[in-house]
Formats: C-alpha cells, sequence, structure tokens
C-alpha cells in the first residue's frame, strides 16, 4: 500500500507516489493512456499530476473521463501555460513526430537519452539572467481557465492548483489572494508553485512546491514538496525500472514530508515502479 502525506495547511492527502500524465493523450492513442492511468489506480497510486498543454492538450479530458467516480483520486493541475491549439498545429506537430519518431530512436540509446534529460534539466535549473515578458493573470483569466480544467476533469473542484512554470508569471499580492480566496471557498483545496527547476527555489506562494528533486533538497518549513525528476540523478549510466522503485522509496524515506512524481509510457514500467 503507497503511504499518503497531508499537503500543508490543508485537508488534502496525497499518495506519496503520484503519476504524471504528460504522456497522456487522446485521439489515437486515448485508449493506451486509459489503460496507463488504470494500471496506477491498480498500483494503489491515487494522485495524478496534469497540465491543460499536457498531451498535446488532452490529458486533462482523459484523465477525467478515466477518474471520473474514483472518490478518492486526488489531482493537481495548473495555469499559466495555455492549452496548445491543435489544429493550427497540423498532423505533424512536433509532440506527434516526437511521440512517433524520435521518442522510439532514443528509447535504443538510453546513455544519450539520459544525456540529453539531463542537458534539458540543467538548463531548466540554471538562474535566468535576461529580461522576459511576464504574464499577468488577473481574476477572470484565473477563473476561467479553471472553469474549464474543471470541465474537462469532470471535477468540482481542483485539489492541487499549481502556477505552472512562475518564473514567467507576475506573483503579486493580489494574485495570491485570489488563490487564498478561491481555497476557501472550496474550489480548490491548496495551490502552489510547479516548474522544471528545483524544488526549493522559489519564495512563498501558496503551500505546495513541485520542482526538480536534487539529493541536496531540504524542506521548506509549512511546505509540501512534490518531486519529479528523482530518476535522472541515478549516479549508474543506466537504471531498471525495479531499481526505480527502490531509488523512489529511498528518496521518500530522506523526505518524510514530500512526494515523488514519475511517468511512464507502459503498463509493464508503472507496475515495476509503483507495484510492491
Amino acid at each position: 500500500m503507497i503511504p499518503s502525506v497531508r499537503v500543508a495547511g490543508s485537508d488534502v492527502s496525497i499518495t506519496r507516489i503520484g503519476f504524471g500524465c504528460a504522456r497522456i493523450f487522446g485521439g489515437s492513442e486515448a485508449k493506451a493512456s486509459r489503460r496507463l492511468i488504470e494500471t496506477a489506480l491498480t498500483c494503489g497510486i491515487r494522485h495524478f499530476d496534469t497540465a491543460p498543454s499536457y498531451g498535446d492538450g488532452s490529458s486533462e479530458k482523459v484523465l477525467g473521463d478515466v477518474l471520473r467516480g474514483v472518490q478518492e483520486a486526488t489531482i493537481t493541475t495548473k495555469i499559466g501555460i495555455p492549452r496548445p491549439n491543435r489544429r493550427a498545429q497540423g498532423p505533424y506537430s512536433w509532440p506527434v513526430i516526437y511521440r512517433k519518431v524520435a521518442r522510439p530512436t532514443l528509447s535504443q540509446f538510453p546513455k544519450l537519452k539520459r544525456r540529453l534529460l539531463s542537458l534539458i534539466e540543467h538548463r531548466a535549473a540554471m538562474p535566468n539572467t535576461a529580461e522576459r515578458p511576464h504574464r499577468q493573470l488577473d481574476r477572470d483569466d484565473i477563473l476561467r481557465e479553471l472553469d474549464e480544467s474543471l470541465k474537462r476533469l469532470r471535477r468540482t473542484r481542483i485539489d492541487l492548483y499549481l502556477i505552472h512554470e512562475p518564473d514567467q508569471i507576475d506573483l503579486t499580492d493580489d494574485l495570491k489572494e485570489i488563490f487564498a480566496k478561491l481555497c476557501t471557498e472550496g474550489i480548490i483545496g491548496a495551490f502552489g508553485l510547479g516548474w522544471g527547476g528545483d524544488a526549493n527555489v522559489f519564495h512563498r506562494f501558496g503551500t505546495v512546491v513541485q520542482g526538480t528533486y536534487y539529493p541536496t533538497s531540504r524542506g521548506i518549513q509549512g511546505t509540501t514538496r512534490i518531486f519529479h525528476g528523482v530518476l535522472r540523478h541515478a549516479e549508474e549510466e543506466t537504471i531498471g525500472n525495479r531499481e526505480a522503485g527502490t531509488r523512489i522509496r529511498e528518496v521518500l524515506r530522506l523526505n518524510s514530508d514530500a512526494a515523488v512524481l514519475f511517468s511512464a509510457s507502459t503498463r509493464w514500467q508503472i507496475e515495476s515502479v509503483a507495484c510492491e
């Protein structure tokens, strides 16, 4: 049985191993995606992380269809990165090309794939010294996007609602007040920040920080951390799925207040990592 952790400052509890749904797609891949979510449920996972931009814009809907009626399941979704215009992308968009061509090719070269992922992660963690235009989210933006996510997820409440890539958003006191009011009204359970950098970098905005795991990560008082990228810090050149499950549990043992997300493209990978 996968243990749970209470999210700081809220009534939300999530399983300490969660399933990341960036690889959950609709269309011709919806059936296979549903099976991945169902396998995660069978293995005891009850927390799922998604976003409007995931799965080429279809992850939320597929997840909502499968989890409809699963009362004990909790969901994180986000605001900040727009949902892609799939019609404008056409049938040969980069995400489709990557899934159909690049990913199968890279799977034959695990060392190269690991190094590329590490490079991407390292660049994401580097401080950005260049001036970047920041988005400003007003109340209408938030309520509109939140309502759209709720409809796709078939929910009346979002358990965890995060600012996606918050280095691109103006994190004002007014914005914090809007999110806090949504918590008070019961529309969201808790809120915070989710990004590709270190889980300990950003200042306090809510009670959740979702970010990349580093072995030097330390707890933040009053904040629940949700790690991704745990398996990219293996010292070995390659790591098997059984070893991956052991590594995740070791990170959880060392960080008793945290949870870990992982993603997978096959049912066997999920079973190897999450099913004891």
